[in-house]
């Protein structure tokens, strides 16, 4: 069981010092390229035309209710990961040659089911027995034992670019627990961005909303590059891939079902998916960002000086659930509110650095 966290200043003091710390530091003339990308949906199947679903040195999450067919999706991704070639013309896996390698944990499954993941990856990436490919079932291990082989196995893999943990769940005790959810989301960030590489983890969402479960799952969201849910469409054997959260651009819906040999096959999406509108910060009227403005500031505002990191983290906070179409705003999407509340003077602020205080709704 993870240890309660307690806080000893003096000993943290004495490990920051070991530390390199200006290697943490960054500058405006710094020279950063961008992340290189490990898998891309392309749009309308055009090479040219695409969103980034991962990138190195980050990780994603991919959630849904029992039974969405999460596992299947997941198929798709890692097929597309592993040949270079694009899965139902649309999943595009673009991972550098020296970091071809893809390495699958399954925590839930026997190994004859696990088997067929790996059998029905084969089919769709039409390569019979592929050596980039390595995976596990870890279904009899125990919850630490899980967790130290992941770690030992993606830090001794070489030529590693992608990783899919199915079922991140089972790398904690307490799903609720806060410190065991802050470590795991630590060590995702850690390995992703020590060694360059894309993690896929996979979770469970509540029956009752769309949320995933837990401190675990809330945790894991607010960390992630992209989130996708898998929802099963009602009365219907079709899976629809929902982008729930994205920092790059928002890819398109994708559906899905499977035949009787267990293969997932490209489906049209269902047409009240399809015709819903795309939500845009732009077209939101100015007295909707003066509400949300308010929310953030009288209602979930800790009172600590509002600096710009914690005025974003809040009118996120504040955006959950706020907007009919949107779970929640990226951040992207939080940037254009906080731009569009600056101009109108809805949010001011007196001097540069100076704290933001709540304006006035434009006359």
């Amino acid at each position: 069981m993870i240890e309660p966290l307690t806080l000893n200043t003096e000993k943290l003091q004495t490990e920051i010092d070991f530390l390199d710390l200006e290697k943490h530091r960054i500058r405006p003339s710094d020279i950063i390229p961008p992340p290189e990308i490990a898998i891309k949906m392309l749009i309308e199947e055009n090479p040219d035309n695409y969103a980034i679903m991962g990138t190195l040195g980050n990780f994603s999450t991919y959630i849904g209710k029992a039974k969405a067919k999460k596992t299947f999706f997941v198929s798709i991704a890692v097929a597309s990961a592993i040949s270079y070639q694009p899965v139902f013309r649309t999943y595009l896996g673009c991972l550098p040659p020296h970091q071809c390698n893809v390495l699958y944990f399954d925590t839930e499954q026997s190994k004859w089911h696990v088997q067929k993941v790996v059998r029905r990856i084969c089919y769709l990436s039409e390569i019979t027995d592929p050596e980039n490919l390595i995976v596990y079932g870890l279904r009899s291990e125990e919850t630490k034992t899980r967790l130290a082989f992941i770690e030992k196995k993606i830090y001794e893999t070489e030529n590693l670019g992608f990783v899919v943990i199915d079922g991140v769940r089972d790398l904690v005790y307490d799903i609720n627990d806060p410190a065991e959810a802050s470590e795991i989301a630590g060590k995702l960030l850690k390995w992703s961005e020590e060694l360059n590489i894309h993690i896929v983890t996979v979770l469970h969402q509540n029956k009752g909303d769309g949320n995933a479960r837990g401190h675990l799952g809330t945790e894991l969201m607010n960390k992630a590059e992209t989130v996708l849910a898998v929802e099963k469409k009602d009365n219907s054997d079709i899976s629809v891939v929902i982008p729930q959260f994205c920092r790059n651009r928002e890819p398109d819906l994708f559906a899905f079902e499977v035949d009787d040999d267990g293969i997932p096959f490209k489906v049209r999406v269902p047409q009240d998916r399809e015709s819903k509108p795309k939500f845009s910060i732009d077209e939101v009227q100015l007295s909707v960002i003066w509400e949300l403005v308010q929310i953030v500031f009288t209602e979930i505002h800790s009172g600590a000086p509002m600096t710009d990191g914690i005025l974003r983290t809040q009118i996120k906070t504040a955006s959950k659930g706020f907007f009919p179409e949107k779970e929640i705003l990226n951040d992207a999407e939080v940037n254009k509110v906080l731009l569009i509340a600056k101009a109108n003077q809805m949010i001011i602020q007196e001097k540069k650095r100076y704290p933001f205080k709540l304006g006035n709704f434009p006359l």
